[in-house]
């Protein structure tokens, strides 16, 4: 099984002793039409569990290879616009408590370029922050973190400003 999947069936003491964790930490794997990493499949499951999501994260974050600031983008089909999502979109959708915030801000390989990219839906993180988890926004401020202010159905966005 690889590491996502791991995470995904909360097998936290296969996580912990699981062999060449470095060589997979930032690996990609395609699930249900989705791209996800090992840090976004580790909160992804903070809900369902938040004691073995806490553990994973703190482990997974123990590890300078790890890339928190990965860009994902899943190419649109017909119509569709491309799917563009980051790490930072997702702790601010979620409850995900301030203390983990921290810990993912804090990272070595915080790239604040990636603190505001422009999702699918003209979102940056901040912006979803203060709709769905208000404790990160200052947080999130003093790391770089900028909010977008869509103004509204007819505006273009730059194309230039979604991805770093």
């Amino acid at each position: 099984m690889t590491l996502v999947s791991e995470i995904l069936n909360l097998n936290l003491e296969k996580i912990l002793n699981y062999e060449n964790i470095n060589n997979e930490i930032n690996n990609e794997v395609k699930i249900n039409g989705f791209i996800i990493n090992p840090i976004i499949a580790a909160v992804s499951i903070y809900e369902e569990n938040n004691e073995i999501s806490r553990k994973i994260i703190k482990h997974l974050l123990s590890f300078d290879e790890l890339n928190v600031s990965k860009v994902i983008i899943i190419k649109g089909i017909g119509e569709c616009p491309d799917t563009i999502y980051t790490l930072f979109h997702m702790i601010s959708e979620i409850k995900l408590p301030l203390d983990l915030c921290e810990l993912i801000l804090n990272s070595k390989s915080l790239n604040k370029e990636s603190l505001n990219v422009i999702n699918e839906d003209d979102y940056r993180p901040l912006d979803l922050a203060y709709e769905y988890n208000k404790d990160i926004t200052k947080l999130l401020e003093s790391k770089g973190a900028k909010r977008y202010f869509r103004v509204g159905p007819g505006f273009k966005v730059d194309d230039s400003l979604k991805t770093p």
